[in-house]
């Protein structure tokens, strides 16, 4: 189970990414993204059907953690177009305004389910049994109002943890959008180069790969199509091919698969080498004290 969930979960990241870095409608967009996840909830689902539970521990896992995962970015998506879809065309101050009011939508949604948050949050797991095990009815005031379950494929909590972890990727997003507007009213006034890419492209999806894969940009945990998309505007160049810039990076014969880097690395290293090289001490006919 573990094995085919995971390696079904890259996919699905995977060819979101794709489909999230190409210039379309929010609604094509939405569409593609939707008929993606889907399908991967499908095959995740005819998969439980197909290979049953060999325990509890693993059903509870699968139901706390598995499905969630997968779930959390469909309600994500559509949540994130509802928001963008409705949102003021006006100035900066009524656009960031609406972005806190989402905010303040986002942390009622944690309070009104306090308790089954902290639950989530602490990755408790003395209420598992009653929370991600199939066929639980037991009336509780520590059971979740939700709507009737699919019995084969639903516990009492897993639509839940699939929302807190949507509305934790929201959050996220609006952050990233106030603190924006912040950053760009303090820069107001200042004047601002234009940076362009002059160089190859293959040598910039060398960079951006590089920073995504050791995590340096908001502690890791910005998508690569983000980071794709931030670079190309800082830089005023396409990269819509990116990715097939960096299979023909991952496909390299004779050269190093990271060519550019290396070059880069080298180009560093005789700079400091050269930089920290012996120089005799001109006098200026003073005595050094």
């Amino acid at each position: 189970m573990r094995q085919f969930s995971e390696k079904l979960y890259q996919e699905l990241k995977d060819e979101l990414e794709i489909v999230l870095a190409e210039e379309v409608s929010s609604a094509k967009r939405l569409t593609t993204t939707l008929l993606i996840i889907r399908n991967k909830i499908k095959k995740l689902r005819e998969f439980v059907k197909k290979q049953p539970f060999n325990n509890e521990e693993e059903e509870i896992n699968f139901f706390k953690y598995i499905k969630p995962s997968f779930y959390s970015l469909l309600i994500y998506q559509l949540k994130l177009f509802t928001m963008e879809s409705n949102k003021p065309c006006s100035d900066h101050k009524k656009l960031k305004a609406y972005y806190i009011k989402e905010m303040e939508f986002v942390e009622r949604f944690f309070k009104h389910h306090g308790f089954h948050y902290e639950y989530y949050r602490l990755d408790a797991s003395d209420l598992d049994n009653l929370y991600f095990i199939r066929g639980e009815n037991i009336q509780s005031i520590l059971m979740p109002e939700i709507p009737e379950p699919n019995q084969e494929f639903s516990t009492c909590c897993d639509h839940l943890f699939s929302k807190f972890i949507a509305m934790e990727m929201l959050r996220d997003t609006l952050l990233k959008l106030i603190d924006s507007f912040s950053t760009a009213s303090d820069s107001i006034g200042e004047p601002v180069m234009e940076m362009k890419w002059t160089g190859d492209k293959v040598n910039l999806a060398e960079i951006i790969y590089g920073i995504y894969f050791t995590g340096q940009v908001n502690y890791g945990k910005t998508e690569l199509s983000t980071m794709i998309k931030w670079l190309g505007k800082i830089f005023q160049i396409d990269l819509k091919r990116i990715y097939s810039d960096y299979k023909d990076i991952r496909n390299r014969k004779v050269a190093s698969p990271t060519r550019y880097l290396d070059q880069m690395r080298t180009a560093m290293l005789q700079r400091i080498e050269d930089e920290n090289a012996y120089k005799p001490t001109v006098f200026s006919g003073k005595r050094a004290e």
